[in-house]
């Protein structure tokens, strides 16, 4: 027995700390019993889960490889399924498949497997070769492929082109993405997307913090609502003001930037419904609207056909497109 002083308490605090030990272990030792068991029960299913996912993964990735080796110099364009009123629902992929056609390459769809190896989309396969992310997917194709679309521009207006892209893909992009998944509390994707409930509450929650996080890491996430959708005003101005009335970004004929803008532009006509940034399109910025109306003239005919459901009066855009 531990030395107990006149004051009632163990001698030594070691004492003291090995009866509470004692005391907790046999009051709590099978409720801790049970909660380790649990734990270490969806530890190993979890990691089960992801084990299996991996192994899918690596199967689908062989699959769609070996299936672009037997249609050599087809693009395969991974991407997410249609939208209900433009090819899609993110700019990206509008992006992409616009320099597709721009570029004249032959090319085929994937709306099944559309996340690459990066955790993005877009990406495709080309000769048996996964590449991700749009820029670096076009930057891939005008080297294999000799592709040169702003052949016709200066040194200085490349230079332009390149500056407002990085713009419009890195910050005008992150004031169009959390108004629609953040601060517009679901009216927006609701519109525009065919998930059937429950299916698009979940997405919509899942997406919406993965949104919040990544701008927060961003930068641009830490400001308020207000001060984001003036920086987003600002940039749509800023275009607005640089495009005038030229009938493409760069003067009369489009070149590779063509495809950035119109890919967020296209967003805002026609993905966001009855929001402020549709009223911008609209309105103040009418100009980016009718430039967007000239791009979808150019090289999507076939529009009403790429959209889910498709239009019955749409025309097919060529044979060369697996659409």
């Amino acid at each position: 027995m531990p030395a107990i002083n006149s004051r009632g308490y163990f001698a030594e605090p070691w004492d003291t700390i090995k009866l509470h030990a004692e005391i907790f272990k046999h009051v709590h030792g099978r409720t801790f019993g049970r909660i380790s068991k649990f734990v270490a029960t969806i530890a190993i299913v979890g990691a089960g889960i992801y084990i299996v996912r991996k192994i899918r993964a690596e199967k689908r990735r062989k699959n769609r490889q070996q299936q672009s080796r037997a249609k050599k110099d087809v693009v395969i364009l991974h991407q997410f399924p249609r939208g209900l009123y433009a090819p899609s629902i993110s700019p990206f992929p509008l992006k992409l498949e616009t320099y597709l056609r721009m570029a004249n390459l032959k090319y085929e769809n994937d709306f099944t497997d559309f996340i690459g190896p990066k955790g993005k989309s877009p990406f495709i396969t080309f000769n048996g070769e996964d590449i991700a992310d749009s820029q670096l997917i076009i930057e891939f194709l005008n080297s294999k492929l000799s592709i040169d679309l702003n052949a016709k521009l200066s040194d200085v207006d490349k230079s332009i082109a390149h500056a407002f892209r990085i713009m419009i893909e890195n910050y005008t992009y992150w004031g169009a993405a959390l108004h629609r998944w953040v601060f517009d509390k679901n009216q927006t994707i609701m519109k525009i997307s065919r998930w059937p409930f429950p299916w698009n509450f979940m997405a919509y929650h899942v997406v919406k913090e993965h949104m919040r996080k990544n701008s927060w890491y961003h930068g641009i996430g830490r400001h308020s609502e207000e001060e984001i959708m003036k920086m987003l005003k600002q940039d749509l101005q800023a275009i607005s003001v640089f495009l005038g009335k030229k009938a493409f970004f760069m003067g009369d004929e489009p070149c590779e930037v063509d495809c950035a803008v119109f890919g967020l532009l296209g967003q805002l006509v026609w993905n966001f419904p009855g929001s402020v940034l549709e009223d911008f399109v609209n309105g103040e910025f009418s100009n980016l609207k009718d430039y967007c109306f000239r791009m979808k003239e150019r090289y999507w005919d076939d529009w009403d056909s790429c959209l889910d459901p498709p239009r019955p009066r749409a025309l097919l855009h060529g044979a060369q497109y697996n659409l």
